[in-house]
C-alpha cells in the first residue's frame, strides 16, 4: 500500500506451506517492492517468525525497533485549561537528540502505520499541529479511529478512510512520545490536554516512561497520584512486534558512495 509522506506498507506475504524455500515469497516481494517505489517501505514481523525476518532481510529491510503500544481511557473531569503549557516551539534537530528517537530509528505511527520523520514531513506535521511539547515531552500525535472488522480491530486515519466506507468507528488519538528528559509528570501533562479521548500510545520496548502509566503497587500509588486523569482499566498493551523498513535513501548514497 502506498501511505503518506512517500511511505510504503507490506501488510502481509503468503506462501502455502507446500510451496515454501522456492523462492516465491522472495519474488513475491521483489514485484511488491517494484510497485511501491518509495522511499520508504515497512512491514511488521512477529518477533518468533525468524523465517520472516530472514526473508526481508534478503531483499533489503533491515529491523529498527520492536513497537508496543498502550490504549487507556482519559478522564474529562480533570483536564486542564486548554492547551495549558503546551506549545510546537520545537525542531527536528532537537527531536533527534531526545530519547525515543534513535531508539525508533526516527519512525513514528500515524494511522497504525509507520512513517519517517524528514525535515519536510516534520514541518507540515507542525503546520497541521500535530507535534505539540508539554515540558520535557514531545510528542507527534494524529486523530484516528478504531474499527472492528469481522471480529478484528484497526486504527485508521482520514487517508484510510476516506478511501473506505466503514460505518461504525470511535475517536482515538495517536501519541508518539520523545523526551528531552525522561519525565512521567511530563507525559502526563500533556495527555491530560487530551483528557476525554481515547488514547493509543505508540512506543519502543524500553521506553522508559509510558510504560510506568500502568503499574501495579506502591510505585504506582506514587504514579497514580499524578495521573488521576487515566482511568487505568480496561487496558491493553499489546505484544511487540519487529517494525522493518526498506530505507532505498540510505541505500542509494551508499551506492553513490
Amino acid at each position: 500500500m502506498e501511505y503518506i509522506y512517500d511511505c510504503g506498507w507490506l501488510g502481509g506475504l503468503l506462501v502455502r506451506k507446500e510451496f515454501r524455500r522456492k523462492g516465491i515469497g522472495r519474488k513475491l516481494l521483489e514485484k511488491a517492492l517494484g510497485w511501491l517505489d518509495v522511499p520508504y517501505s515497512y512491514a511488521f514481523v512477529e518477533p518468533e517468525n525468524t523465517a520472516a525476518q530472514k526473508l526481508f532481510e534478503s531483499v533489503g529491510f533491515n529491523a529498527v525497533y520492536r513497537r508496543l503500544n498502550y490504549r487507556m481511557q482519559t478522564s474529562p473531569s480533570e483536564r486542564r485549561s486548554k492547551n495549558e503549557s503546551v506549545n510546537q516551539e520545537f525542531q527536528l534537530s532537537e527531536l533527534a537528540k531526545t530519547v525515543g528517537y534513535k531508539e525508533r530509528g526516527g519512525i513514528v505511527n500515524m494511522g497504525y502505520y509507520p512513517i519517517k520523520l524528514t525535515e519536510k514531513v516534520f514541518d507540515d506535521l507542525k503546520n497541521k499541529k500535530r507535534v505539540l511539547r508539554f515540558g520535557d515531552v514531545v510528542a507527534v500525535v494524529e486523530n484516528s479511529y478504531v474499527v472492528d472488522l469481522d471480529g478484528y480491530t484497526f486504527t485508521f486515519n482520514d487517508h484510510i478512510l476516506k478511501r473506505v466506507s466503514i460505518p461504525t468507528k470511535k475517536a482515538i488519538i495517536e501519541v508518539n512520545p520523545f523526551y528531552i528528559k525522561p519525565k512521567t509528570r511530563d507525559l502526563v501533562g500533556l495527555l491530560k490536554n487530551l483528557a476525554g479521548k481515547e488514547v493509543m500510545i505508540w512506543t519502543y520496548e524500553g521506553d522508559p516512561i509510558a510504560s510506568k502509566l500502568a503499574l501495579r503497587g506502591s510505585l504506582a500509588r506514587k504514579i497514580r497520584t499524578a495521573i488521576r486523569v487515566f482511568y487505568l482499566l480496561p487496558y491493553l498493551k499489546f505484544s511487540p512486534q519487529w517494525i522493518m523498513v526498506r530505507d532505498t535513501v540510505r541505500q542509494l548514497l551508499l551506492c553513490e558512495i
